[in-house]
């Protein structure tokens, strides 16, 4: 099998973007990223307690899709494996910048990213590639990536905070996983807010309905 070569061809794919809200009148506008084996038609479902006339939240899906607990099963997404790995991160950072240039572009209000679980690295390692203008970021139980250096994401940071949201159940992100990150947020001087839930790996609507309204009222 010593003939067996591997290359790479880069081919357009067809993307799936939900929004929601109204982008001529709203004070926030948020790129949000779900986690592994999610959608986005459902977290940006999460949002719906925030009056659509006050924020504008665009979804992108993951483009890789497959099925989750067998075929019968409805088919999920995710941004990354380590298979690979890089050629993926390549692709996503240049896919949600073509988001970002798409849909927020010209926007006059406040800029939030947002990842959630899985989300969150893929939030960072893109601005860690390709930073955008942005207000503030959101990082809802998921990882910040230990192994870049973070400081060219913060020169784009306009507001003084990360909020770094985190369930009190979360079984992913335990107590020892939360120290570590600590630990990474302090390394790369990153000025974190952290906010604690009674929930588990989830997204708990009336804290970032209360997250949101705290970003549109400074």
């Amino acid at each position: 099998m010593s003939n067996i070569q591997q290359h790479k061809l880069t081919v357009e794919r067809t993307a799936q973007i939900f929004t929601y809200g109204k982008k001529e009148t709203a004070k926030v506008a948020v790129l949000v990223c779900h986690g592994y084996a999610h959608l986005a038609d459902r977290i940006i479902q999460k949002f719906n307690n925030v009056s659509e006339d006050d924020i504008y939240v665009v979804s992108p899906e993951g483009l890789s899709v497959f099925y989750w607990k067998g075929m019968s099963q409805d088919p999920v997404a995710s941004w990354m494996t380590r298979r690979n790995r890089l050629d993926e991160i390549v692709d996503f950072s240049a896919y949600l910048t073509q988001v970002y240039d798409t849909y927020l572009a010209g926007f006059q209000g406040k800029i939030v990213l947002m990842g959630f679980s899985q989300g969150c690295a893929t939030i960072w390692r893109w601005q860690h590639r390709a930073p955008v203008a942005y207000h503030t970021m959101i990082n809802w139980a998921g990882w910040i990536p230990e192994d870049i250096d973070l400081s060219d994401t913060m020169s784009h940071l306009e507001d003084a905070k990360v909020h770094v949201v985190v369930g009190d159940q979360d079984q992913y992100l335990t107590e020892d996983r939360i120290v570590a990150m600590k630990e990474v947020v302090d390394r790369n001087n990153i000025p974190a807010v952290y906010h604690r839930f009674e929930g588990k790996h989830q997204v708990d609507r009336t804290l970032l309905e209360t997250i949101i309204q705290s970003i549109i009222e400074q």
